[in-house]
């Protein structure tokens, strides 16, 4: 876990068994324990470090869940899920407001060649009309290589549910699971 006088020294060290580099958890790096697990650094600043490291080469699997998520976190996202060297499959970001420019900047992503991702979970997000849109591109993508998506718990409206159903017909659609 980083500690708040570790976070100070500028100098991060992130400490992993192979039991994490599996599925990596963002919850155990953002809280402290000398605040009885309740005061959370910063996301941005965490991802912002851990960016140079292998934690994501090594990582088949993400769990950014309930995390304040921001644009600028959902970049450093993108970043990783367009590396040559991410290993990652699986990104669990349910209970986030990633915003409509957050959604853009993560499916913008799942777009490239280089992304691996198979399943994302967007459940108890916040999803707009718009993100329906970005998500129906992915799903058409040639390049993607989603075949599971969880948008359980989101107001999707009869608009964005006519995107994704539409885009669920297109030949480049790979996906297998929607739940």
């Amino acid at each position: 876990m980083l500690l708040p006088g570790e976070w100070r020294t500028g100098e991060f060290k992130f400490e992993t068994s192979e039991e994490y580099l599996d599925e990596f958890d963002l919850q155990k790096y953002i809280k402290t324990p000398e605040k009885d697990q309740t005061e959370l650094l910063s996301p941005d600043d965490v991802l912002q470090k851990l960016m140079p490291s292998d934690v994501f080469t090594s990582s088949t699997s993400a769990k950014l869940y309930e995390c304040p998520l921001t644009e600028k976190s959902c970049s450093y996202l993108a970043s990783v899920l367009t590396s040559h060297s991410s290993s990652l499959t699986q990104l669990q970001l349910r209970d986030n407001n990633l915003e409509e420019s957050g959604g853009e900047l993560l499916c913008s992503a799942l777009c490239h060649p280089n992304c691996k991702l198979e399943k994302l979970e967007l459940y108890f997000c916040p999803l707009t009309e718009k993100s329906c849109s970005y998500l129906a591109s992915v799903l058409t993508s040639h390049s993607s290589s989603l075949t599971q998506l969880q948008l359980s718990y989101n107001n999707l409206q009869e608009s964005g549910g006519e995107l994704l159903c539409s885009a669920l017909c297109h030949p480049n659609c790979k996906l297998e699971k929607l739940v």
